[in-house]
């Protein structure tokens, strides 16, 4: 489920003495990305790629007029803790969920509107528990000093707009994070001059080449033709057409401009009946758990998956294919 839970009265503040416990983070597992500036924030999304094996403070934004403003950190058991300041109120939450220092790529979201804060990872919204205090000096978020320890892991591509993205419009970004212009737009965070430990271009340099191999095994009577053009960015595709009653390996490359994952579809369609076809959806991404293969298919047809190996670099699937009315023997493999 995706709720909110309010913490009990006299349980631990999430982050009790904020200034002092940013000041106790050590330079090995802070960054220095922060920003100064003259909104408010009412409403606003956060997102950056990162991947830390440790945690730290990850982000923070200083009005420089009013002090509202906002933290989002990694503990040590990887839960993401924030803080946000309006003008009136000091919000307070911990993801449920831990574990996000696994050293694997996330896309990491906040929302805030309407005094409730939304976090997502992987373009998924995790469940929060939540704390609302009223705002006062001590409460008061304060700007991170220049001495501040930086954050010495990856992170890439950061946003921070005046708009609360919906779920749709977070997933989507996750999905195709290079054909979000209405984000990297309307983009106030400006890059610090001085990073070198941190890559914040588009195509990153650790961009790296992924491969899926479909191990496909057409138990049908249909010849499947392919109806769709190759795609872009791929070194390997599918083939031109998977015949019927024979199982084949297939693989499918990226090349060094896809990151942090690629996401492959094409469409084929029955030679032997054009109503009939089949539909390939495959997400392959640095961070394993995250890969997925879908098909789509006409309701003659069923199929089978199993993912026998899934890594930051390698995908292998085994896929079986078959006709429902045919269907009397127990499944190859398991959905």
């Amino acid at each position: 489920m995706k709720t909110s839970k309010t913490l009990y009265a006299g349980s631990n503040s999430l982050t009790q003495n904020v200034s002092q416990e940013i000041a106790q983070e050590t330079p090995d597992n802070t960054a220095k990305t922060h920003l100064l500036g003259t909104g408010t924030l009412d409403v606003f999304t956060f997102q950056a790629w990162i991947k830390t094996p440790h945690g730290g403070l990850v982000f923070q934004y200083f009005c420089e007029f009013n002090h509202t403003g906002f933290m989002v950190k990694i503990n040590a058991l990887g839960h993401i803790e924030s803080v946000v300041n309006s003008r009136l109120l000091s919000i307070e939450m911990v993801s449920i969920p831990g574990g996000f220092n696994d050293d694997y790529w996330h896309l990491l979201s906040i929302s805030y509107q309407y005094h409730k804060l939304k976090c997502y990872i992987d373009g998924d919204e995790i469940e929060l528990q939540q704390q609302i205090i009223p705002l006062t000096v001590q409460n008061t978020l304060k700007a991170i000093c220049a001495e501040t320890a930086l954050f010495k892991v990856e992170i890439t591509n950061i946003s921070l707009i005046e708009n609360c993205l919906t779920d749709n419009q977070i997933l989507d970004y996750y999905r195709q994070p290079y054909v979000q212009d209405p984000i990297s737009d309307n983009n106030l965070y400006t890059y610090p001059d001085k990073q070198p430990q941190m890559n914040i271009d588009l195509n990153p340099l650790y961009s790296v080449r992924q491969e899926v191999m479909l191990i496909i095994f057409n138990d049908t009577k249909y010849h499947f033709i392919k109806n769709t053009l190759n795609m872009h960015n791929f070194n390997k595709q599918l083939p031109n057409s998977i015949p019927a009653n024979e199982r084949c390996a297939y693989i499918i490359e990226s090349n060094n401009q896809t990151w942090p994952h690629f996401i492959y579809q094409t469409n084929y369609i029955a030679e032997e009946k054009n109503d009939i076809e089949l539909t390939f959806d495959i997400l392959k991404s640095l961070t394993p758990n995250r890969s997925h293969v879908h098909l789509q298919l006409a309701n003659e047809l069923t199929f089978d998956c199993f993912i026998s190996q899934s890594t930051p670099s390698r995908l292998i699937a085994e896929i079986r294919i078959s006709e429902t009315r045919s269907e009397k023997a127990r499944p190859l493999y398991r959905r």
